[in-house]
């Protein structure tokens, strides 16, 4: 369950960074 949350904190700083760039 663990794993889970850090994955989706993962994918959630990833995302942010895509839409960063994007800007």
């Amino acid at each position: 369950m663990l794993h889970l949350q850090v994955q989706k904190k993962k994918i959630q700083c990833a995302e942010q960074r895509k839409h960063s760039n994007k800007e």
